[in-house]
């Protein structure tokens, strides 16, 4: 176990992981006074990416070579990782979208309601690419907040809510089957099998069995589950309140043990990605702050986080002040053959091209320590078989905050934006 994140100012709520052996991972969460959370990690670090001014984002997934995430005020926002930059997609109905989930960018699903009685109750809303639809709902459905949906495809879609609410869509309509409990229900996910969890009285897990959908004994000292994931292949975990940690094995659902401290233990998402590495998303859910991301694998997590900076807008004008204007990378003196003069011409000279002084590229996107430019900036040229004097020669150096700005643009892919 590792805690890569913890102490943010806002609970962590919702993670995805990319597919693939070296994936992005998002999570998102509550706002910290600043926004929601929205971070995406890099090979070497994490990125805030700013989506609004306040308000909280409950979910986040990936869809085709985009990621969504949805949350308060009925908003949705999605966020390109080719550009780095984030449409608002909001429906435009008051209410708190808990779940969204879609096979393509033209058939996405969002889901919500309002718990606190005040009207919609329910919303279910289906996006065809160019805007929302309200979905008419099962009689069964009304006055029950949806919390999340998930499927294999866009003839297999399933939702789970209040007071123990599944409901499948065929293609065609959408009509509730049994889930066989009374409990609310928070997420539901499958692999191989689907299970959906949670919990008010008392904490429940259900699964879709040849008979329907049956309840499974939950551990003794097992408090409401809010989070499941079932692999494709591996074992399905389960998350909830009070460090409630299950993984099932061989057809029974236990507790996990030898959680690290952490100030708060509280988990709402978990996710497994490809290389079998279990991801938690949590923090205070009473407040919705005290936010943690856990993470139980073999992998060395990073933990360090920067906002994100554009190129034209933050890391350009800084290398074109403090490197470019000095005369040493800036026409007709451009040395090295390093043009810092526009933001076109940085980039072009930076990303994927060899230095002329190390065995490193200038630029490697995603990685700041593989990047020459990076240890030019820093003063550690020399420990990656560099040479010459740290950048500006003579200084004076970029400050702190222009240096986290360009670390962010590299970590965050190093894109033309």
């Amino acid at each position: 176990w590792s805690v890569p994140l913890r102490e943010l100012g806002g609970a962590l709520l919702g993670v995805w992981i990319e597919p693939g052996l070296a994936p992005s991972v998002y999570t998102v969460g509550a706002d910290d006074g600043t926004g929601p959370l929205f971070l995406r990690k890099g090979g070497e670090g994490w990125v805030r990416i700013p989506v609004a001014s306040s308000g909280t984002l409950w979910w986040v997934t990936g869809i085709e070579d985009v990621v969504y995430a949805s949350g308060t005020g009925g908003r949705v926002v999605r966020y390109d990782p080719a550009t780095g930059g984030v449409l608002d997609l909001s429906t435009g109905v008051p209410v708190t979208l808990y779940g969204v989930w879609g096979t393509s960018t033209n058939d996405v699903w969002t889901v919500g309601g309002n718990v606190d009685g005040s009207q919609p109750r329910t919303a279910l809303l289906h996006h065809d690419g160019d805007a929302w639809t309200n979905v008419p709902l099962p009689p069964e459905a009304n006055n029950r907040t949806l919390f999340k949906v998930w499927g294999t495809a866009a003839d297999d879609v399933w939702v789970c809510g209040q007071a123990g609410l599944l409901m499948h869509y065929d293609g065609a309509a959408w009509s509730v089957v049994s889930s066989g409990t009374f409990e609310s229900l928070f997420t539901v996910h499958g692999g191989p099998s689907i299970a959906a969890v949670g919990g008010s009285v008392q904490p429940a897990i259900v699964e879709k069995s040849p008979q329907g959908f049956l309840a499974a004994t939950v551990p003794a000292g097992t408090e409401t589950l809010r989070g499941v994931f079932v692999p494709q292949s591996g074992d399905p975990w389960a998350c909830g309140m009070s460090a409630s940690v299950l993984r099932r094995s061989s057809g029974r659902w236990t507790r996990q043990g030898g959680l690290p401290d952490a100030p708060s233990r509280d988990f709402h998402a978990v996710a497994i990605d490809d290389a079998g590495g279990v991801w938690l998303a949590g923090g205070n859910l009473i407040q919705n702050t005290r936010g943690v991301l856990f993470y139980f694998g073999p992998r060395t997590i990073p933990t360090a986080l920067f906002d994100q900076a554009k190129l034209r807008d933050r890391v350009q004008p800084a290398l074109h002040q403090s490197c470019g204007l000095t005369g040493c990378h800036i026409a007709p003196f451009i040395s090295e053959g390093l043009d810092l003069g526009t933001a076109a011409a940085t980039r072009l000279a930076n990303v994927g091209v060899p230095s002329r002084q190390s065995p490193l590229l200038r630029v490697v996107p995603g990685r700041p320590s593989q990047s020459y430019l990076w240890h030019k900036l820093v003063g550690s040229q020399s420990s990656v078989g560099g040479s010459g004097d740290r950048m500006p020669q003579g200084g004076p150096y970029l400050s702190q905050s222009d240096m986290d700005a360009v670390r962010a643009w590299i970590l965050e892919g190093a894109r033309d934006n």
